[in-house]
């Protein structure tokens, strides 16, 4: 089941495994990645503040959408999926 959060409450994401979806304001998909720990690959995108100084506006996250796995294979598998499902 997927879930969605603010970008402003990375800290709810929890540290497990699984694929995630960065959305702009009008909540389409511009951004899919996979993570080992979603919240510490969370962080990173955001930590030196370069995403979201995006100049398109389209680019700018404001909603981060997730789904936990069970590993990071099962992650790397549906985030192939979903690449080629949004793409």
């Amino acid at each position: 089941m997927k879930k969605i959060v603010n970008i402003k409450n990375i800290n709810r994401v929890p540290q497990k495994p699984g694929v995630y979806f960065l959305k702009n304001k009008t909540g389409e998909i511009f951004y899919i990645g996979k993570a080992n720990n979603l919240r510490s690959r969370l962080q990173s995108h955001f930590r030196d503040g370069k995403i979201l100084q995006a100049k398109n506006q389209n680019l700018k996250p404001a909603l981060i959408e997730f789904l936990i796995t069970a590993n990071e294979i099962e992650a790397l598998l549906k985030e192939s999926i979903y690449i080629k499902k949004y793409a």
